[in-house]
């Protein structure tokens, strides 16, 4: 029987490279991968990415929701503080809370008008709620509550037509002294 030897193997021993130069020799694990699939891998990457973005908008939208909730949280802190420090009773001592909240709002990348901005205050009883009239006749004690709404608008309302989502919080603060 006569032994068939392959072509590489006589060019092995015979010290050739099998016809390979440095510049085009293959992987030296060419004969365990698969053949080639980059169309397959470009159009399942092009698949995925819309809703690899999509996530990724989103979490970022949640992220500027949050920030945007804290920032309407302090500013109404601080609207509440300034109330709590002097409660003069007029439209002017109104228009200074709303103008403290205003800047602390602002500070934070926020912009905020005296519209999006509700001072109002109740006896300590609270029997008749929190209104505007309360406020001409305060009392040390008297809860002073400062209410701010904000639109919150989203990245990815552009893509899905979502609008503008409202952002509420209220602080409560007890009169500490009248001017």
């Amino acid at each position: 029987m006569m032994q068939v030897e392959s072509g590489r193997e006589n060019r092995q021993q015979a010290g050739d490279e099998g016809g390979w130069t440095s510049e085009s020799k293959p992987h030296p694990l060419w004969f365990c991968l698969p053949p080639s699939r980059s169309g397959q891998a470009l159009t399942e990457f092009a698949l995925a990415l819309p809703m690899l973005l999509l996530v990724l908008l989103g979490a970022i939208d949640l992220g500027r929701a949050y920030s945007a909730y804290v920032t309407i949280t302090n500013a109404s802190r601080e609207g509440a503080r300034a109330a709590a420090a002097g409660v003069p009773g007029s439209a002017t001592w109104i228009s200074a809370i709303q103008n403290r909240a205003i800047q602390e709002a602002n500070n934070s990348g926020i912009t905020l008008t005296a519209s999006n901005i509700t001072v109002t205050c109740a006896p300590v009883d609270e029997s008749s709620g929190f209104n505007l009239g309360h406020c001409s006749a305060m009392s040390i004690g008297d809860p002073i509550r400062v209410t701010i709404t904000y639109n919150f608008n989203f990245i990815t309302t552009y893509i899905f037509g979502i609008g503008s989502v409202p952002i509420s919080d209220y602080t409560v603060m007890a009169a500490s002294r009248i001017l």
